[in-house]
């Protein structure tokens, strides 16, 4: 039978944060439709098969990127802990208040993200 879950429920399935499921389903990685606006739904079965997709490409380990080690411990910590980061340009995907509601962020660890995507020529999204 299929069920339907909220962003929230997913996001407490697979143990990630919530901002990581809408990221997921940002990117197409994970289907989801619009009830109404603002209201979204996402499918047992598109939780199934984003769970056997990530399980075919053997992805359990996250690498965190060489750039990232300039960080500070507590920066790298936060970002090893969302593990799921790739690369510098991954960072700017999110606005400066969505990387605020990721537990363990203040203000000077999003200082610190978002000199390194400067260095590096990238820019955060806008609100």
């Amino acid at each position: 039978m299929k069920q339907f879950y909220t962003p929230q429920q997913v996001a407490a399935m697979l143990q990630v944060e919530l901002p990581y499921v809408y990221g997921m389903i940002r990117s197409k990685q994970l289907k989801a439709f619009d009830i109404l606006p603002g209201l979204v739904r996402v499918s047992s079965e598109a939780v199934d098969d984003f769970v056997q997709a990530r399980s075919a490409q053997d992805i359990h380990s996250y690498q965190m990127p060489q750039e990232f080690r300039k960080l500070s411990h507590r920066a790298q910590n936060i970002l090893e802990r969302l593990s799921m980061f790739h690369s510098v340009e991954d960072l700017t995907q999110y606005s400066k208040a969505e990387w605020m509601r990721f537990r363990g962020v203040g203000a000077l660890t999003l200082n610190e993200i978002d000199n390194l995507c400067r260095a590096h020529g990238y820019q955060m999204r806008d609100e």
